[in-house]
């Protein structure tokens, strides 16, 4: 009987685990803002000047709505968590926003 209740218990974790969406919408601080230096239309990325971090070459989202990003423009970028450790750092965005002056 203790195996059973066990069992259902575990289960029941599982299930109401899985059951859980993700939520995909970006919440929090942004990691990178700056000063576009560069647009590489070709790959898809900027080249950020982040007053803490520096040059930072940002690629865009795949489901990027604006990519008509200008140099000169100030932005604000949410990454994936991951920068690489390159000069110019690296790293792919996950929404970015032009922040007007």
């Amino acid at each position: 009987m203790k195996k059973i209740l066990l069992f259902a218990i575990l289960f029941s974790f599982i299930w109401l685990a899985g059951c859980i969406q993700k939520d995909d919408s970006v919440k929090g601080e942004y990691d990178v803002s700056g000063v576009i230096k560069e647009v590489d239309a070709d790959s898809k990325a900027i080249l950020v000047d982040d007053p803490d971090k520096g040059l930072i070459w940002i690629t865009l989202p795949k489901n990027a709505e604006n990519t008509n990003f200008e140099p000169d423009q100030t932005v604000a970028v949410w990454t994936d968590g991951k920068i690489r450790e390159s000069y110019p750092l690296q790293a792919t965005a996950l929404n970015i926003e032009l922040i007007t002056p």
